[in-house]
């Protein structure tokens, strides 16, 4: 998936090529006989890398330092799976959230993981190798996964939709299209726990977003004149301010605030 990819494969590279450090990514059958490191988890340590508290204790007994980064994990469990998830950090030394709310949330809930932090989530490395249109045609993307939410259900017809995924349609699409778009609803889990990853793309491709104020929108973004509510009246208006702004100094603002 792609935030492994980001997140994994691609964080390794960049710190074995700018950091005097060596970077493996392994699976899990592969770390029982480490020694004095530091290991970083991606996903769940329950579902996705079926950890045990026996494990994660033998490895801390080995004299390493485990860091979870549970990426978007944390959207997809039920109540109970996602206490089971919980009850297992206390043997990592630290979790990596996806944004400030979701750490002062666990923080509060749970009382612990005080010194865990939040990070943006990168953007795909691919993004720097590739040269963006000088000429790009105005228009509206969204790209990435089938989203389920009014908006996306019912899509307005300036909105071009590429719901594939992490693939390479939905990469050349967003780096041909100055304006991304991105919308959760305010009620839904995503909205407060999905970590950053349209917004970092859109950055990367010098795109400006029509997108919902998520929270990890906000520690990026926290005043920025295209956030939208849930009606599609307001998605509606930040679409024809956008096409009034295009071309001009206020797209140029935009533009800066966004790279």
């Amino acid at each position: 998936p792609g935030s492994l990819l980001v997140n994994g494969y691609q964080l390794a590279e960049s710190i074995n090529k700018d950091v005097d450090s060596r970077c493996l990514c392994l699976s899990v059958d592969e770390i029982s006989s480490l020694k004095n490191k530091h290991i970083v988890f991606l996903g769940s340590l329950v579902s996705g890398l079926t950890l045990n508290e026996e494990v994660l204790l033998k490895l801390k007994k080995q004299g390493n330092t485990m860091v979870l980064n549970p990426i978007d994990d944390l959207c997809y469990k039920t109540e109970s799976q996602l206490q089971e998830e919980v009850n297992m950090y206390d043997y990592v030394d630290g979790v990596i959230f996806p944004n400030k709310f979701v750490k002062e949330y666990f923080q509060d809930t749970y009382n612990k993981y005080k010194q865990s932090t939040y990070l943006p989530h990168p953007y795909d490395d691919k993004f720097n190798k590739t040269v963006l249109g000088q000429n790009r045609l105005f228009k509206v993307v969204y790209g990435g996964s089938r989203y389920n939410n009014a908006v996306l259900n019912n899509p307005p017809s300036w909105l071009e939709l590429n719901q594939s995924g992490h693939s390479d349609s939905v990469f050349q699409l967003l780096v041909d299209s100055p304006i991304h778009f991105s919308h959760r609803e305010s009620n839904s889990v995503d909205f407060y726990f999905k970590p950053s990853t349209k917004l970092s793309s859109a950055s990367a491709c010098e795109a400006v977003m029509i997108m919902s104020k998520d929270k990890s929108h906000i520690d990026l973004l926290p005043d920025y004149p295209l956030y939208v509510d849930d009606t599609i009246e307001d998605v509606n208006e930040k679409y024809e301010l956008v096409k009034s702004w295009y071309g001009t100094s206020k797209w140029k603002e935009l533009l800066k605030l966004m790279t």
